[in-house]
């Protein structure tokens, strides 16, 4: 596999894909990403939301606002009924907090015609594709421009799957993407798994009202408002890559069942691994409050 390069080191552009409402972290994971993109200097060059929710595209718009980056590209999954029920925090902060997709100020354009944009201006080897909801957005858009993403895309970084067997949210909701993507995507891939974000818990320990993040993991978890760390470590591997904070598994490919599970393969010559802990748990809780709570 060719080595990757983190965010930190090399400004390449940024499109994370979200399904934000079923969980909280994925809020968490916006905040750090916007967060770090101030302090190394990368481009969020668009959010994806990967579900048919649309409190969800207004949410994130509410998110990025609050972090001072109010012209983010968004776009979202426009056919009706997928996954479209997470409303615990979505619809509160999207109907109380400023954005411009609420009131139709602006529509969101369609995942693939956003991935097509940033994908087609950006240079070769030029993207990261961070995905912490279901595959099924990136996979309809990589279909239709296969030869066009294989030259853009310098690494994709779902959170999906465990190592080395599972059942996880992100593959069973959209069995059919997550096989194909793993069958037919040949860039390397770097899968943040279950395993690695579920005994890392951050979140907030009060509540503001004038913050959008903390609102939502109050409204989702309660008070205080602690959460597992699934996308959070996500983003985090985006931006530091391998080495002080995380290590990497033997390659191989993972394979996807029809019902959804999932089993990693070991292979000298796959284009699959898995993302490690090379700190300690509590360590990487310290890191992630710390920038979470800003």
């Amino acid at each position: 596999m060719k080595k990757y390069e983190p965010l930190c080191l090399k400004k390449r552009k940024v499109i994370l894909d979200t399904d934000i409402g079923p969980d909280c972290d994925d809020v968490g994971s916006i905040a750090l990403l916007c967060r770090w993109a101030d302090e190394y200097g990368y481009e969020i060059a668009g959010i994806v939301n990967c579900t048919s929710n649309r409190y969800g595209t207004a949410c994130i718009d509410a998110i990025c606002t609050y972090l001072g980056k109010p012209d983010i590209l968004i776009g979202e999954y426009k056919p009706e009924g997928f996954n479209a029920n997470g409303l615990k925090y979505n619809k509160y902060i999207a109907e109380n907090y400023p954005n411009k997709y609420i009131n139709g100020e602006r529509v969101a354009l369609d995942a693939t015609e956003l991935y097509e944009k940033v994908i087609s201006e950006s240079e070769d080897d030029g993207v990261i594709i961070i995905t912490v909801g279901m595959l099924n957005t990136f996979w309809f858009a990589y279909e239709k421009n296969k030869d066009l993403f294989n030259k853009k895309i310098h690494a994709v970084i779902p959170m999906a799957a465990e190592y080395k067997k599972g059942h996880t949210y992100n593959i069973y909701c959209h069995t059919e993407a997550a096989k194909r993507f793993c069958e037919e995507y040949d860039g390397e891939v770097f899968f943040s798994g279950y395993e690695l974000g579920v005994d890392i818990i951050t979140g907030f320990e009060s509540v503001c009202e004038e913050n959008p993040l903390s609102m939502s993991y109050s409204l989702y978890c309660g008070d205080p408002a602690f959460r597992k760390s699934w996308d959070l470590v996500t983003v985090m591997f985006a931006v530091f890559g391998e080495g002080e904070y995380f290590g990497l598994t033997e390659t191989g490919k993972v394979v996807i069942s029809d019902n959804g599970d999932n089993v990693f393969e070991a292979d000298e010559n796959g284009n699959h691994t898995f993302i490690t802990a090379n700190i300690s748990k509590r360590d990487l809780e310290a890191i992630i409050n710390e920038v979470l709570r800003r």
